[in-house]
């Protein structure tokens, strides 16, 4: 099983933040390194703040997964991110 999935199901995505351009902490961190493992963003712009590289990485995501695309990470893109970590891949 991915590191990712693993923190992924160990954290309820109800309990998480809702980021967005500015935040910082460990949560933008995680966020990061989930785009990283999803192929949105790249290793070397991993870093504890929500910056601009950052949200095109989530609004990306957001239009990829079709969900309603603002670059803010809430409820609705913390769930995504927690299915596709659930989902099996190569």
């Amino acid at each position: 099983m991915p590191v990712q999935t693993q923190l992924v199901n160990v954290v309820s995505t109800t309990d998480m933040p809702v980021l967005e351009l500015g935040n910082r902490g460990n949560a933008v961190t995680f966020l990061q390194l989930l785009l990283v493992a999803y192929g949105f963003l790249t290793r070397d712009f991993i870093s504890d703040e929500f910056n601009g590289r950052t949200e095109l990485s989530v609004k990306n995501f957001q239009t990829v997964y079709r969900l309603y695309v603002d670059g803010i990470v809430g409820k609705q893109t913390w769930q995504k991110l927690a299915e596709v970590a659930a989902q099996p891949h190569d």
